[in-house]
């Protein structure tokens, strides 16, 4: 059950992670080949993956086991798992590998953490229920997640501070919003 994928920077490589198999995949993006597979451990039903980062490590969610697993894309082993509290479900990396935002679906929250430290710096609870996806912009200031909202509650868009994981806007659109990312266009 693949679930939660995103591309490398240079867009060769697709990673993507398998709930119900409990592994991280790699593939070639242009071949569609699987080029290697990281088991996270029995039982870790893993939900999402980060693009490589600067640092050249990729961020893993263990949604049902509170875990967050640093990979080191190069020897492919596990470096580092960060105690999360219920739920990681969504993350994403800052452009310059010193912050990671993640989702927390099993707390109706956004943890902000410090890579270089390891530890979560700030924890802020979301305005409506089932915090989703997570993008940081591309200067690294702010972070947009969707909420999903339950019953007749619209979907929801916040926009947080990266630094200080402070609610700086919000935005309702429609049911259950999930996913979402930046792009860049140039004319």
């Amino acid at each position: 059950r693949p679930h939660g994928g995103r591309l490398g920077p240079d867009g060769a490589s697709f990673y993507s992670v398998n709930m119900m198999s409990f592994e991280l995949v790699e593939l070639d993006a242009y071949g569609f080949e699987i080029t290697r597979r990281l088991s996270l451990g029995d039982g870790v039903m893993p939900t999402w993956v980060t693009s490589p980062s600067p640092t050249g490590k990729l961020y893993v969610t263990g949604n049902n086991v509170a875990k967050i697993f640093e990979i080191d894309v190069e020897t492919w082993q596990i470096e580092r798992t960060f105690e999360t509290g219920a739920g990681p479900y969504n993350l994403d990396v800052s452009p310059d590998g010193t912050r990671l935002v993640a989702t927390y679906k099993g707390a109706d929250a956004v943890g902000f953490w410090d890579l270089e430290l390891g530890v979560e710096t700030t924890r802020t609870s979301t305005s409506r229920t089932i915090p989703h996806g997570v993008v940081i912009t591309p200067d690294g200031e702010y972070a947009f997640v969707t909420l999903e909202g339950v019953g007749a509650d619209p979907g929801t868009v916040e926009v947080f501070r990266v630094n200080t994981g402070e609610r700086v806007a919000s935005v309702d659109v429609g049911k259950q919003a999930g996913g979402i990312a930046f792009w860049k266009m140039e004319s």
